[in-house]
């Protein structure tokens, strides 16, 4: 007498097959997401200068304590300081002359192209005001550097923010 046998089920080797394939799948899913974040990381980061850069300009012209308010970028180590003129020279024009009000430290790995950077904005009209390590031209953008990345951040002389 034959025995027959359960043709019901899969082989081990279509397991393995269907498993490698799937491992393939996840690893390349795995890879891509590792992009992203890094692709994000450095996004982040610019739209947080930017916020700052926002945030200074708009104290600027709705005039808080009748001072300057400026941003001053520190690539060693890297941190961001808002900060506003002294009441004794409202119209100050480097980060000597002034009163740190706020600074954030970046969360991710970030370089500058500079080494330090005021950024000033006059009072009410809030145009950017030309520091010595920053002109407010158009041709002269603000350059943050993440890893491959590079974002320029750039403020014309009326105090337009744009960015790239």
């Amino acid at each position: 007498m034959k025995q027959k046998y359960n043709q019901e089920g899969f082989t081990f080797i279509e397991i393995l097959v269907v498993l490698a394939i799937m491992a393939s799948i996840l690893a390349l899913g795995l890879l891509v997401s590792f992009d992203m974040a890094k692709f994000y990381a450095g996004l982040s980061e610019k739209d947080t200068l930017i916020s700052l850069l926002e945030n200074a300009r708009s104290k600027s012209q709705n005039n808080i304590n009748q001072t300057r308010n400026e941003e001053h970028v520190v690539a060693d180590p890297l941190r961001y300081i808002l900060f506003e003129c002294k009441s004794e020279k409202p119209q100050c024009n480097s980060f000597a002359d002034a009163i740190a009000t706020a600074e954030i430290v970046p969360q991710y790995e970030v370089s500058l192209e500079k080494t330090s950077v005021d950024i000033l904005f006059s009072q009410l009209s809030g145009d950017c005001v030309p520091s010595p390590d920053f002109a407010c031209k158009e041709n002269e953008p603000f350059i943050i550097k993440e890893a491959e990345k590079v974002y320029e951040i750039i403020i014309n002389e009326e105090g337009r923010i744009d960015w790239q």
